[in-house]
């Protein structure tokens, strides 16, 4: 079993020598066909993303309008079982395609397999999702795609042959809106864009209200296994328990994969409270539909950033997220009223996705550095909010992103 650090390791030594090798084929390629780029149709689409589910998400209403904008286009998934259960639960793609990166040898077969089975698709637009992932360009080149659509930064100048179309990708602002940008700025001009409401999210996800009549909270203490180091420490997540049920009358749900369950429970063992009857370990126990359910009718969400942060965001759960070793403007919407986040603004922060060794070694001091009272305090701040004035800087449309065709 490939383990999440190999797999890094196998993107970064692999993926490196491929990306070099491929981008100068790729370019002579370029060079001989003169292939037009401009005036493709978006009839067969193909979306890239094999790590991370919360990005996924967060990619979710500019996928949603760009099927909305192309009602007629065929529209593939390509990913590894994580992303695909998640991507089904999106109600967006007509077909899936499964990485099986299992081990090295299943995941040479699959991509044969893969490959093979998308170039019988001939994918006129391939939009790779991933930020940093080398093999993700590599594997996006041998589908064949007319146009291939990528981030660039300053990590990832390996892309600029091995995609047709290069979005700049700015770590300062809101994930969500860069994938917008991705898909927007690769639209025809005249061709209406439908803005993507709240409400019209949560309906075509067939979210639907709970029978349940006591509220709850929803409390997630996980980070999974890309960065953990968001995590908020355990105690003081065990002292916010007490004080929701010393202090209200919700109930708590805490969530989780499979993966998570014995850590939630371990955590919840620990809890010594008079009432720890109405909180419920449902780590493990729900399927992504069922999550979603539960975290959509919640009255509060309380979590570090995490992929069900995403789910909760998308699904405008009143939430208050815990951050620390990455920014919360990069990973929430700004404009939500009902958000509340948490940040100690460390000096060395953001230090996740930027460096390899982190400046304290791992140990969090800006997660540590948020009590429990503020977290406390800052519940009843989401649940009934008030008007926040956007931050002038983060004003949507302030910058044209750059796009290389």
């Amino acid at each position: 079993m490939l383990s999440l650090k190999n797999k890094r390791k196998l993107d970064h030594f692999l993926g490196i020598f491929l990306a070099n090798l491929f981008e100068l084929i790729a370019f002579i390629a370029g060079k001989v066909t003169r292939r037009e780029h401009k005036e493709v149709p978006f009839e067969r689409i193909l979306i890239v993303k094999f790590q991370g589910m919360g990005s996924l998400v967060s990619a979710y209403p500019a996928m949603l309008s760009l099927k909305k904008t192309n009602p007629e286009a065929r529209i593939l998934f390509w990913g590894t079982a994580p992303t695909v259960a998640m991507a089904k639960e999106l109600n967006l793609f007509d077909d899936f395609v499964v990485l099986n990166d299992s081990t090295m040898l299943s995941a040479g077969l699959s991509i044969l397999g893969n490959i093979t089975r998308l170039l019988l698709f001939k994918p006129q637009w391939t939009f790779d999702l991933e930020i940093y992932s080398k093999l993700s360009s590599v594997l996006s080149l041998w589908t064949m795609s007319t146009n291939r659509v990528g981030f660039v930064s300053d990590t990832t100048k390996f892309r600029s042959y091995l995609h047709t179309h290069l979005i700049f990708f700015n770590r300062f602002r809101y994930v969500g809106d860069l994938y917008s940008s991705m898909f927007g700025e690769c639209m025809p001009e005249d061709r209406p864009r439908p803005k993507i409401e709240d409400k019209e999210i949560a309906e075509e996800l067939r979210i639907s209200n709970s029978d349940e009549e006591e509220p709850y909270v929803v409390i997630n203490i996980n980070t999974g296994e890309l960065a953990p180091i968001r995590k908020w420490p355990e105690e003081k997540f065990r002292e916010l328990v007490g004080l929701i049920l010393d202090k209200t009358e919700y109930n708590i749900k805490l969530t989780g994969s499979g993966s998570e369950r014995t850590d939630v429970e371990r955590f919840l063992k620990l809890i010594e409270h008079k009432s720890i009857d109405r909180v419920e370990n449902l780590a493990g126990k729900e399927s992504l539909k069922e999550l979603m359910q539960t975290i959509g009718n919640a009255k509060l969400m309380i979590t570090n950033d995490s992929g069900p942060m995403h789910l909760g965001t998308l699904l405008s759960t009143p939430m208050v997220a815990l951050f620390g070793p990455t920014h919360p403007y990069h990973f929430l919407p700004y404009d939500r009223d009902n958000i509340v986040f948490l940040y100690k603004n460390y000096i060395c922060s953001p230090c996740v996705h930027v460096l390899d060794t982190l400046p304290c070694g791992g140990v969090a001091p800006c997660m540590d550095a948020i009590e429990v009272e503020e977290v406390y305090s800052a519940m009843s701040e989401a649940v009934e909010p008030t008007k926040k004035k956007r931050p002038e800087f983060m004003a949507p449309g302030s910058a044209k992103l750059y796009v290389r065709t």
